[in-house]
């Protein structure tokens, strides 16, 4: 009542859960890793309409 701006006391795995892999992410870079080799990801990414970067387009 009256206070400001809002957050939520659950914690949802599913947040956790990206949360870690982008930890890991900044920490080795693992998880960009892994999805810059993968052949679904990337054609994916390409039908979306991406170019460019990791894609080489």
């Amino acid at each position: 009542t009256g206070a400001q701006g809002w957050f939520d006391h659950d914690y949802l795995g599913i947040d956790q859960g990206a949360i870690a892999l982008m930890c890991e992410n900044l920490h080795s870079g693992f998880v960009w890793k892994v999805m810059s080799q993968n052949p679904y990801v990337i054609r994916g990414l390409k039908r979306a309409g991406f170019r460019g970067g990791w894609l080489g387009d």
